[in-house]
């Protein structure tokens, strides 16, 4: 069995226009073997599926344009107790960099939804046009009947 380097040279040798029994002599493999290694790409070829786009296509914004917002959980078992706590996560993200502003809190409600906001724009050093969230209630409440979102007012 030829190892993926060999297999490679037998194709970059083909590429320059050299013949399987040219490429068979250089090599020291059988004419079969070169032509075995040479027609199973060509093979394989029509099982595999056609180029398509990255499953992920990344989303770029400007600087300052974008700032992406959740909440997370983090469960944890106290040591002295033995009891299972739970923290929330805050977590902002800025659109262009990546960067990661992250807050430990104890509750997920609007008014600390709103301080940890504020620290992270202090962290970042300003405010962007934008901020992304997902449907949380602490940003929306839900939809009228015409599916209107129903923003919380207090946000």
């Amino acid at each position: 069995m030829l190892g993926s380097g060999s297999i490679i040279m037998l194709h970059e040798l083909k590429e320059r226009g050299k013949s399987i029994l040219a490429i068979a002599r250089e090599t020291g493999h059988s004419r079969n073997t070169v032509r075995k290694f040479l027609i199973l790409r060509d093979y394989v070829r029509q099982f595999r599926p056609p180029k398509q786009v990255p499953d992920v296509c990344r989303y770029e914004t400007k600087p300052g344009q974008q700032t992406q917002v959740d909440w997370g959980e983090y469960t944890y078992i106290d040591e002295e107790t033995g009891e299972i706590r739970k923290l929330y996560v805050f977590v902002m993200v800025l659109g262009y960099s990546r960067a990661i502003y992250v807050e430990f809190t104890n509750r997920c409600d609007v008014h600390t939804f709103i301080r940890c906001l504020i620290r992270g724009f202090e962290y970042f050093g300003g405010i962007t046009d934008i901020v992304l969230s997902d449907r949380m209630k602490t940003v929306i409440l839900g939809t009228d009947e015409n599916r209107k979102l129903i923003c919380n007012p207090t946000f």
